[in-house]
């Protein structure tokens, strides 16, 4: 019997044919070479599932999946069912990788024996060519951290997963599965995850390189779903309640929410019913989690402070006007 691959890379795809041959030529070179390679067309109608087929017609480790358009969330949960690997890989089919990644990856996680590797990345602007690092914050003579540091982690690390390299049974046996939205999809899977790690190790090394200002992007397309980050950072929530360990991320929590909120206001500025909508759901939030009497110490920044004490404001916005507009109350 074939024993089972070191790694399981999982790769939505709609409508990347721009760069699909990109992100797979640095996916089926990867010096690692035990891994197999799942690919979920999401009812593309470009020349993607074209190109998936072509790649897999040379190479035995590339599984084509081809569904009918149902979100990337719902192709990650798909690949992951099939997956075979010991550890799992959640990659983006316009994005591109260092050839070694993997195998910095593997080895780390091997090395070290945790449940979740971190890395750095750069990003990469598709309309100049310009390429930012980015750190993913300092971390002074530690690069281990253990279930009491996950607060810490949570708070500085953004939740993209596909900088996050996961051992598949720590995933399977949480029964960790991506949200049924269409943004901020792995928002919920990512944090949940780091949450109740046993240990996670940050990997100082840029290996991925993740593509920005792709139009076709669903973050350029945000205002249509513009609740979905509330509906992810309340899951979050209900999940760390659910284990029992709210309290001890609480603060973290908070922090996050203002920061998480304040960068998709800022996004939906042109779209000002969206707004007055995100608004309305994020001061009920806020009253639920008790946000509007924590002092201004609680806060680690003093723009989160002056969010809060923002949101509580809008409350004064006339309840005429909510009902006009057709917002709850």
């Amino acid at each position: 019997m074939t024993s089972a691959p070191k790694v399981s890379v999982i790769i939505p795809v709609y409508n990347t044919e721009k760069y699909l041959r990109q992100c797979l030529d640095s996916v089926v070179n990867q010096t690692l070479k035990d891994i197999e390679i799942i690919c979920i067309n999401d009812g593309s109608t470009d020349n993607s599932l074209q190109i998936l087929n072509e790649y897999a017609n040379k190479d035995n480790r590339i599984v084509v999946i081809n569904s009918t358009n149902e979100g990337a969330e719902a192709s990650r949960n798909k690949g992951l069912v099939i997956s075979n690997g010991k550890y799992l890989m959640f990659w983006d089919s316009d994005d591109f990788f260092e050839l070694d990644a993997l195998e910095e990856f593997y080895d780390t996680a091997e090395e070290n024996q945790c449940d979740i590797v971190l890395s750095f990345y750069k990003k990469y602007c598709d309309i100049t060519g310009n390429i930012n690092l980015i750190k993913l914050g300092s971390f002074p003579d530690k690069k281990i951290f253990y279930k009491e540091d996950s607060p810490r982690l949570i708070r500085i690390f953004t939740p993209n997963v596909w900088s996050k390299f996961f051992k598949r049974n720590f995933i399977i046996e949480n029964n960790l599965k991506f949200q049924k939205i269409t943004r901020t999809n792995d928002l919920f899977f990512v944090y949940s995850a780091i949450a109740i790690s046993t240990k996670t190790v940050i990997l100082e090394k840029y290996l991925i390189t993740y593509r920005i200002n792709n139009m076709a992007s669903l973050q350029n397309n945000n205002h249509n779903s513009c609740l979905d980050f509330i509906k992810a950072l309340d899951s979050l929530r209900n999940f760390l309640l659910m284990k029992g360990i709210y309290q001890q991320h609480k603060e973290s929590f908070i922090n996050k929410f203002c920061e998480i909120s304040m960068y998709n206001l800022k996004t939906l500025k042109s779209h000002k019913l969206a707004c007055i909508n995100v608004l309305t759901n994020l001061y009920i939030l806020l009253t639920k989690y008790e946000a509007f009497n924590l002092p201004k110490e609680y806060f680690y920044k003093d723009v989160y402070y002056d969010f809060v004490k923002r949101v509580k404001r809008f409350k004064l916005l006339p309840v005429f006007l909510r009902h006009y507009l057709g917002f709850q109350k």
